[in-house]
C-alpha cells in the first residue's frame, strides 16, 4: 500500500510550504514514511505532463514522464523490495497522474510492466475489496449512448467549436455537439455484454434514475464536463457530471435538464454495481481538496455503491475511445479482470495493434489511450 499525503509542516507557530510524503505499508507490516519534496514542484510536474500529452509534443511528453517518475516514484524504489502488486491511494493533484503512462526514468519500461497497479480512494477501501463474502453481483448491464442533446428543438449547430468537434467535450460547458462514435460504441457494447441500451431520445437522466434495479455494469458514452464557468454553482459536486438527452434545450421543464451532476450521481442506486464506465471527457476531474482527493464523479459513484470506476483525466477522442472501449469489453468478456483488460487494451494502442484508419493520426500517443483511470476493485473478474 502506498498512501500519498499532502501536508504543511509546522515550524514553531508558522505553517511552512506544503509538501508531499508517501506512506508505504509492506505485507510484513513494515511502515515507511518518505518525504517527496515541495507540493508545488510536484503539482507543476503533473500539470505539465498532462498538458504536454494533450498538446502532443513527443519530446516534452518524454521529459515530463521522466520528471514525474523521478519526483514521485523513484524515491520509493528501495522500499518496495520485491513487491509486484501496488495499491495506490493518491492525494490532492497526485489524483491527476495518468499512472499507466508512467515509465521508469528514461527507459521504455512502463510501471505497469513491473507492477500490478491498483488505484483506490483510501486505505479503508481495501476492506471492501477484500471482503466479498456478502457480495451478490447484479445481472443486467445498462448502456447509455448517443443522447439527443436537443430533443424536440431544431438541431442548430452554429455554436459548436470546430476544434473540439471530435472530442467528447462541449463548447465551454454550454453547447454539446453530436458524437458519431458513440452510436457504434453503444451498439457494440450492448452486444458484447448483453446490455440494455438507452440511446437517442431515451438516453435521459430520468431514465437513468428510474432503472428497475442497480445494473451489473453501467456504461455511459456521451459528453463529460468539469466546469468552473459562472453559470455553474459553487457546490463542487455540481461543477462536474455527464450530459444526457435534452441538455441543449434551454426550455426543459420538470426535473430533467439533461445534466447528471456528480451530486445527482451520488444519489443513484448503484448497490453492488461492479463497474461504472464514463466514456466521456474529464470525468475523473473535480475540485481538489487535500485529504479528500477529487470531489467529483469518482467520489459520487463510490458513494452511490459502485465498486469500480473507469473515468477520464482529459478530453478524449471520439473514434479512438470507441475502439478503446470495444477492446476493453472484449477482453473483459473473455474472462480477464478489470485491471488486465485495461492494461492489455492500452498495450494494444501503444504497440500499434489498434490504430486509426487515418494514417496521419497516431493512436500510439499517450493522448489516445492514457486518459482512462481505473479505480476501486480492479482485480474483479466480471465474466467467467
Amino acid at each position: 500500500l502506498i498512501e500519498f499525503q499532502k501536508y504543511q509542516p509546522l515550524k514553531g507557530y508558522t505553517f511552512e510550504e506544503a509538501r508531499y510524503l508517501a506512506l508505504i505499508l509492506n505485507p510484513d507490516n513494515e511502515i515507511f514514511s518518505i518525504d517527496l519534496g515541495k507540493a508545488n514542484d510536484i503539482n507543476t510536474a503533473i500539470i505539465s505532463l498532462n498538458e504536454s500529452i494533450i498538446e502532443g509534443d513527443k519530446k516534452i511528453v518524454e521529459k515530463s514522464l521522466s520528471t514525474v517518475y523521478l519526483k514521485i516514484f523513484e524515491p520509493l524504489n528501495k522500499y518496495l523490495k520485491s513487491s509486484k502488486k501496488l495499491y495506490i491511494s493518491p492525494d490532492s493533484e497526485i489524483n491527476l497522474v495518468p499512472f499507466n503512462t508512467i515509465r521508469v526514468g528514461e527507459t521504455k519500461t512502463y510501471l505497469t510492466d513491473i507492477y500490478e497497479i491498483n488505484i483506490i480512494a483510501n486505505a479503508r477501501e481495501l476492506v471492501r475489496i477484500f471482503n466479498k463474502g456478502d457480495f451478490k453481483s447484479n445481472k443486467q448491464s445498462v448502456v447509455f449512448s448517443n443522447p439527443d442533446f436537443y430533443l424536440d428543438e431544431v438541431k442548430v449547430v452554429e455554436n459548436i467549436d470546430l476544434e473540439n468537434k471530435y472530442l467528447r467535450i462541449g463548447n465551454s460547458c454550454k453547447t454539446w455537439n453530436y458524437l458519431e462514435g458513440t452510436i457504434e460504441e453503444g451498439n457494440q457494447i450492448k452486444k458484447i455484454i448483453n446490455a440494455k441500451l438507452f440511446t437517442d431520445k431515451e438516453a435521459t437522466v430520468n431514465n437513468l434514475k428510474s432503472l428497475d434495479s442497480p445494473p451489473k455494469i453501467l456504461h455511459m458514452a456521451t459528453h463529460g464536463y468539469f466546469c468552473e464557468d459562472k453559470q455553474f454553482p459553487r457546490h463542487p459536486l455540481v461543477k462536474s457530471g455527464v450530459v444526457l438527452a435534452g441538455a441543449n434545450n434551454l426550455d426543459n421543464e420538470g426535473d430533467d435538464d439533461g445534466y447528471l451532476t456528480s451530486l445527482e450521481a451520488a444519489k443513484l442506486n448503484l448497490k453492488n454495481t461492479e463497474l461504472v464506465v464514463l466514456s466521456a471527457c474529464n470525468t475523473a476531474l473535480g475540485d481538489i481538496e487535500t485529504g479528500n482527493g477529487v470531489l467529483g464523479l469518482r467520489r459520487a459513484l463510490s458513494v452511490a455503491g459502485a465498486r469500480s470506476t473507469l473515468l477520464s483525466l482529459w478530453a478524449v477522442d471520439d473514434f479512438a475511445t470507441r475502439a478503446f472501449m470495444t477492446s476493453f469489453y472484449q477482453k473483459l468478456k473473455a474472462g480477464n479482470n478489470l485491471r488486465d483488460s485495461l492494461f492489455m487494451t492500452q498495450q494494444d494502442f501503444r504497440n500499434g495493434v489498434i490504430k486509426s484508419d487515418d494514417p496521419y493520426i497516431d493512436w500510439s500517443e499517450e493522448f489516445y489511450w492514457g486518459a482512462f483511470q481505473l479505480s476501486g476493485d480492479s482485480s474483479a473478474t466480471l465474466f467467467n
